[in-house]
């Protein structure tokens, strides 16, 4: 998501910079004699792009834009938007089958808009040959209904030296057939994709719906990001990453994969590096909490070194629902691995980096299979580490028997223990005050319990569900959860109303389990901290300006490293005892103020320093704070 935040900044920048001129576009009731304003607009797109200049807008009225009065393809023109302000996508730009509807010929300098129309009956809707956005400018293609075309919805054929953005939004792309719905090919030395958006479109009937390519010196940044599409029915696949090296060249294919659902087709997820000649083909995409099920194969992995150089594929995979595949789940598949080399190498699970904690379930085939060649990398690397994923099996022996090894030996990977659907978990504290605000840890009891959760609103997969709920009251709160899935954190309500009161925890991959905990009269009132006990109980309020920073520094920095949480979850077992003893004191209270000033000056100051320097101090300074408040009390 952070990589997100430069490509948005960008469009709310686009979107805010005024237009120099609007022009009126009408096909039924204008004349490219009129003067294109509003009461006298022009009757084709084709002559207002030969006024319309960097800066202009282009607004189109609804009708039949015809090969019969359009010249397609269609040029766009470097700073243009171009749009249709209804939401019906009104403006119909039916080209006859013979050729593209819009083109871009060169590379943009100030970017171009094309929002809110059809495209039908073409080869390709739109299509960028040699460029499409120098740094900082953008093709934007949104909301737009693609039908009935015969190569591709949206196709981009980069091959400019440069850093080039294309952006697919908010669109339907459903032709009866066709090979694509969006294909970015990037080839060439120093022809680099970056800050792309492929996101939330729908796309059905392709033989693959997406396929990012990166060719001969081509570079796919890992700010492109394919988010947030439903991708179905492609008989190849629904979504393809590629990599392929030249004799001259290597070539580089880093694109984010996240939060979209990849189904019914031959392949959900097909990633493939191929190299030749001593140039090296790498697939590094971050591959995370996708909805991949119901495919022939849910994911592929495809590698082909020729003996003698480097296609290297070492995707990761998180949080992703690898499910309901008529054949296998995983496939890997290594053609001439080069010796020693890194080959094909996917992260599936290493609890350092937080990967992992997939969920395997009713794949009709194996839910891994390896292949022979892989042997290096399972021998001396292990790093399938499959207990860091969930396996709807209850035994490590079924787990085992669910994995194709290709006559390598079981004995060098470690599947002991595995992550299972059934969660075992204690709650710190079990007991919180009633009216009161507390944050309370959960933590995995065993080693078959983890934690994931999906941080996108948008997401096609669901994200954690964590509710707190006694008889007909129930009550959804927001868990953190710690990267290495160990455990989350989470704020209770204020609950008035004494007893035990269950907490109901759901996985994105159906994984769930019930605790109990119990609302009770003990307690004082430092309890309405969300976690700043202490800072709370001196300040009377919870969202005081010097709260807030705490609370602050123990969420971005404190919950980054287990350490930090070891000693976030030490302070919430001691720290309400030490809040309740000053909190009818005026004089502790005060003391407790002076006591935190320069800690909280402190803490706003590391806050803009280096994470390191940040979170010795932040330990430091808060341990010193916590093991005073204990003394007093």
């Amino acid at each position: 998501m952070r990589r997100l935040l430069p490509v948005l900044a960008l469009l709310l920048a686009a979107s805010a910079a005024s237009a120099q001129s609007v022009w009126y576009v009408d096909p039924v009731n204008g004349d490219d004699l009129n003067s294109g304003s509003a009461a006298a607009p022009w009757k084709t797109l084709t002559h207002a792009l030969t006024v319309a200049g960097s800066g202009d807008q282009v607004e189109l009225s609804e009708g039949d834009y015809t090969a019969a009065n359009e010249s397609y393809p269609i040029a766009l023109v470097d700073g243009v938007q171009i749009y249709y302000p209804g939401t019906d996508h009104a403006a119909i730009f039916n080209v006859g089958g013979t050729t593209s509807a819009f083109r871009v010929n060169s590379v943009f300098t100030d970017g171009a808009t094309l929002s809110g129309v059809t495209i039908s009956s073409c080869t390709i809707g739109v299509e960028v040959r040699s460029g499409g956005g120098s740094t900082g400018n953008v093709v934007d293609v949104d909301d737009c209904l693609f039908q009935s075309f015969t190569v591709a919805g949206v196709r981009a054929n980069l091959d400019t030296a440069g850093a080039h953005r294309i952006w697919v939004r908010n669109c339907a792309i459903t032709p009866t057939s066709a090979p694509h719905g969006v294909r970015f090919e990037v080839s060439g030395g120093s022809t680099e994709l970056e800050l792309s958006v492929v996101r939330d479109n729908t796309i059905t009937n392709c033989e693959t719906g997406v396929a990012i390519e990166a060719s001969d010196g081509g570079v796919v940044q890992d700010t492109t990001i394919v988010q947030g599409n439903d991708i179905s029915d492609a008989s190849t696949a629904c979504l393809e990453l590629s990599a392929a090296a030249t004799a001259a060249r290597d070539a580089t294919n880093s694109a984010e994969v996240h939060s979209n659902q990849l189904s019914s087709g031959g392949v959900g997820v097909l990633v493939s590096a191929d190299s030749v000649s001593g140039q090296d083909a790498v697939c590094d995409s971050a591959i995370d909490y996708n909805w991949i099920s119901g495919n022939t194969t849910n994911v592929a992995l495809n590698t082909t070194n020729n003996g003698f150089s480097g296609a290297d594929l070492t995707c990761s995979f998180t949080g992703n629902l690898i499910v309901n595949a008529t054949g296998d789940g995983i496939s890997c598949d290594v053609v001439l691995p080069k010796t020693g080399g890194v080959n094909c190498m996917p992260d599936f699970g290493t609890t350092s980096l937080g990967t992992g904690r997939n969920t395997f379930k009713g794949n009709g085939g194996f839910n891994l299979v390896l292949d022979l060649d892989m042997s290096n990398y399972l021998t001396l690397l292990n790093l399938l580490q499959a207990e860091n994923n969930f396996w709807t099996l209850g035994t490590l022996a079924e787990v085992q028997n669910s994995i194709s090894y290709a006559g390598v030996s079981q004995t060098t990977v470690d599947l002991d223990p595995i992550l299972l659907d059934v969660l075992s978990v204690s709650l710190n504290p079990n007991r919180v005050p009633e009216n009161s605000i507390r944050t309370i840890t959960v933590t995995a009891r065993d080693a078959n319990t983890a934690f994931v959760d999906n941080d996108d609103p948008d997401a096609n997969i669901n994200q954690m569900i964590c509710a707190v709920r006694k008889g007909a009251t129930t009550i959804t709160v927001n868990p953190a959860v710690f990267a290495d899935g160990s455990g989350f954190i989470f704020d209770t309500p204020a609950l008035a109303e004494e007893g035990l009161w269950h907490l109901d925890i759901a996985l994105p991959g159906g994984q769930g389990v019930s605790v109990t905990f119990r609302v009770s009269t003990v307690g004082g009132g430092g309890g309405s901290s969300t976690g700043c006990f202490v800072a709370t109980a001196a300040h009377g309020d919870e969202d005081a300006r010097e709260v807030r920073v705490l609370r602050r520094f123990r969420d971005d920095y404190l919950l980054a490293s287990e350490s930090g949480r070891s000693f976030v979850r030490a302070y919430y077992e001691h720290g309400p005892a030490a809040a309740d003893w000053i909190e009818d004191r005026e004089w502790a209270r005060k003391g407790a103020r002076a006591a935190l000033a320069v800690p909280v000056v402190a803490a706003e100051g590391l806050l803009r320093s280096n994470p390191a320097t940040r979170f010795g101090l932040a330990v430091l300074l808060l341990g010193g704070l916590f093991w005073l408040f204990r003394r007093r009390n």
